[in-house]
């Protein structure tokens, strides 16, 4: 008769661990595990903010810390000159008058230098005067009137100051040539460059813990799996946003007591140097603003098209400003309803108010409350704009073109544009002994910007 031998160790009667319980027993459903859905849910968007500066502007290399370039002026100028001495007279007697400071070359003046007036200069000035220049003495100029008197000019005091343009030259008979020529006289900008960095820190076994998303190739369009730490990308999107920031917003530091940081000439900042801004106090836009925005292209040979780059308030109240029209309060639906499919359509993409053209297009920081459509700034930005020339310029240099700016950053024996490096004591990276590696990332970069008077920013 056989003997059944029951092993040491082994139990005849399954044990409490074996048995059916809640914590242990899987159903026969149970076997299919949770799976990983392989697309990460951003349920605050993408976080990146459009790419308004990196997209549209080129990158120019440069070898220090700062550059600059020089801007011509008008080939046709005004200037503002005051009453000398006496009141101007009431026959047409010749008079004096000495050129507004602001319009001297700050290098010694003398009759070779004084701006846009010289020896045989036909000057028109706003009381509708015609004059001609006889003598030139460093910042003083003398002048006669064509006319047989200075009809309305009569009885201006001393230190009036009138405008004047420069509409022609004559000379008498036998007459030498210019003692100089009309040497243009540039306007310097100056930028600066900028460091910034930023890091993603991991443990030593980050590495093992794989996580695999499904991602879309932006350039091609092609799609596939790659295993990234979220961590990782994140930091690169919060770097690049900040980097865009800081050519928009940001501003040279001028506070001597903080001298270890440049700051750079953000597009902001830059506008509100040197070229227009309008505020509007909180009020919707109306065609009269976009007409003053005219005036000063009229004044500054602004490009025909300008680009309009604002919150979505600001835009939703230009959709109002169009649809209020008198052509569209009488019927016309300007196109509403010829859009694709069944939709209809409320939103203009542009218009052109004489004979400049406003594109429309939303900027992201105006309106994400994590910039500046925080709830603090009561729609201030959401409600604001940057008007931009759509237009290229030619480098004389080297011929290429490029729009309303550049980005510069420091290229010597590397390209610090943007630069990332590991660090730490783990996955293959041994720069010190802790059980760690972290990814760092770097720029060195500051925006040049081109003919800034012919920009404009709109405060809402």
């Amino acid at each position: 008769m056989a003997q059944v031998i029951t092993p040491v160790g082994v139990e005849q009667v399954p044990a409490n661990h074996r048995a059916k319980t809640a914590s242990n027993f899987i159903g026969s459903m149970g076997i299919f595990k949770d799976q990983v859905y392989t697309e990460f849910i951003e349920k605050y968007g993408m976080g990146r903010i459009s790419d308004f500066v990196h997209a549209r502007m080129r990158y120019v290399p440069v070898s220090g810390d700062t550059f600059k370039h020089y801007e011509g002026g008008r080939l046709h100028e005004s200037f503002v000159a005051a009453v000398k001495t006496a009141v101007v007279p009431s026959n047409g007697s010749a008079h004096t008058f000495t050129v507004d400071s602001t319009y001297i070359p700050t290098q010694t003046v003398t009759a070779m230098n004084v701006p846009y007036v010289r020896v045989g200069d036909i000057l028109e000035n706003t009381y509708g005067s015609q004059l001609l220049v006889t003598a030139v003495t460093g910042a003083d100029f003398t002048a006669v009137p064509y006319a047989a008197n200075w009809g309305s000019m009569a009885g201006a005091a001393v230190g009036t100051n009138i405008t004047f343009n420069v509409i022609g030259r004559e000379v008498g008979k036998r007459s030498v040539e210019p003692a100089n020529g009309l040497n243009p006289l540039p306007w310097e900008w100056n930028g600066t460059l900028a460091i910034r960095n930023d890091k993603a820190d991991f443990d030593g076994d980050a590495l093992n813990q794989e996580i695999w998303f499904k991602v879309t190739n932006q350039a091609t369009g092609e799609e596939g799996f790659q295993w990234n730490i979220k961590t990782y990308g994140d930091t690169i999107i919060r770097f690049k946003n900040n980097q865009e920031l800081a050519e928009v917003f940001g501003r040279p530091n001028a506070n001597t007591s903080n001298n270890s940081v440049t700051g750079v000439s953000g597009l902001k900042y830059s506008i509100e140097t040197y070229g227009h801004t309008q505020d509007l106090n909180g009020v919707a836009p109306t065609l009269q603003s976009f007409r003053r925005l005219n005036r000063k292209w009229d004044a500054y040979g602004g490009a025909r098209e300008m680009m309009v780059c604002a919150g979505n308030i600001f835009l939703e109240n230009v959709d109002d400003m169009i649809a209020g029209t008198s052509s569209m309060s009488s019927g016309n639906n300007f196109g509403s309803f010829t859009n694709e499919e069944e939709f209809v359509k409320f939103g203009f993409k542009g218009f052109q108010v004489g004979k400049y053209k406003y594109a429309m297009m939303s900027y992201d920081p105006f309106n994400k409350p994590e910039h500046f459509g925080a709830d603090g700034y009561n729609e201030k930005y959401q409600r604001s704009a940057f008007v931009i020339p759509f237009e290229s310029t030619v480098d004389p240099k080297d011929g290429t073109t490029h729009p309303f700016g550049v980005i510069r950053y420091s290229a010597g024996t590397y390209d610090r544009r943007f630069e990332t490096f590991p660090l730490g004591g783990a996955n293959g990276v041994y720069t010190e002994s802790t059980d760690r590696w972290s990814i760092h990332m770097r720029s060195h970069t500051g925006p040049e910007w081109f003919g800034l008077n012919r920009f404009a920013f709109i405060q809402g």
